[in-house]
C-alpha cells in the first residue's frame, strides 16, 4: 500500500524523534496541509498556521544560504484596506519583531515593489529609506504571494548580515514556491488583492 506523503511524514513524526531541520519542516507542513483542508478556521488558528509556515520558510532558507536560522526572520504582509496604499505585517516568524506594523506602498518599500514589478527582489545591503528608523537587518528578499494572477500580499525574509542572499536568487525562489502556494490558501475572497503575474517557477 502506497501512503500519501502527509501520512508518511505523520508516521515519521510519531514513530521516532524528529530533530533534523528538514524532518521537522516536513512534519510541520503535513500538519499545516491537514489544517488548511478544514472548511472553517478561526482567526487565531489561521495566525498559528501562518506562523508555522513562516518558521518552515526560515528553516529552508537557512539551509539554502548556509546561515544560522536565528539570523533570519520571515514576514507575511497583506494589504491594509481596499485603497491598497499601505501594507501591514500580518505575521512574523520572530514574535519579538511585532505584528500589525503598517508601511506605505511606495517605491522604497521592497515587498510592495515585488508585487508592482511581479518579481523576486533582493536588497543585499539595506539602508533605511522609509523614514522608520534603523532596522535590525541588512539583507532582504521578497516575493509576491500569488494565485492565478492575483497577489494577496508579499512574503519577505530578512537577515542581519549584508549580502546573505548574494548569488542565491534562483535557489531561494525555488525554495519559496510551495510556501507561496500555501500562504495563498490562508487568504479569503474578501481580502484585498491586486493583479500580479508573478510565477516563482519562471525566475531565472
Amino acid at each position: 500500500m502506497v501512503l500519501r506523503y502527509e501520512e508518511k511524514f505523520r508516521k515519521l513524526f510519531f514513530s521516532r524523534r524528529v530533530d533534523h531541520p528538514w524532518e521537522v519542516r516536513m512534519a510541520t507542513l503535513a500538519k499545516v496541509i491537514d489544517e488548511l483542508r478544514t472548511s472553517s478556521t478561526s482567526k487565531e488558528r489561521m495566525a498559528s498556521i501562518r506562523n508555522d509556515i513562516l518558521k518552515c520558510v526560515v528553516s529552508g532558507i537557512a539551509e539554502v544560504v548556509n546561515v544560522p536560522a536565528e539570523s533570519l526572520c520571515a514576514n507575511l504582509l497583506c494589504f491594509d484596506g481596499e485603497e491598497k496604499k499601505r501594507m501591514m505585517v500580518a505575521e512574523r516568524s520572530d514574535p519579538k519583531r511585532g505584528r500589525y506594523k503598517k508601511y506605505e506602498c511606495n517605491d522604497g518599500f521592497l515587498p510592495w515593489m515585488a508585487i508592482k514589478t511581479a518579481s523576486i527582489l533582493v536588497e543585499h545591503d539595506y539602508r533605511e529609506r522609509e523614514g522608520l528608523g534603523k532596522r535590525s537587518y541588512r539583507s532582504i528578499v521578497t516575493v509576491p504571494i500569488t494565485k492565478e494572477g492575483i497577489a494577496y500580499g508579499s512574503l519577505s525574509v530578512d537577515c542581519g548580515a549584508a549580502f546573505a542572499f548574494w548569488g542565491y536568487k534562483k535557489q531561494i525562489a525555488f525554495q519559496l514556491r510551495p510556501y507561496i502556494s500555501l500562504f495563498a490558501l490562508t487568504f479569503s475572497k474578501s481580502d484585498t488583492t491586486i493583479p500580479c503575474l508573478f510565477e516563482a517557477a519562471h525566475v531565472r
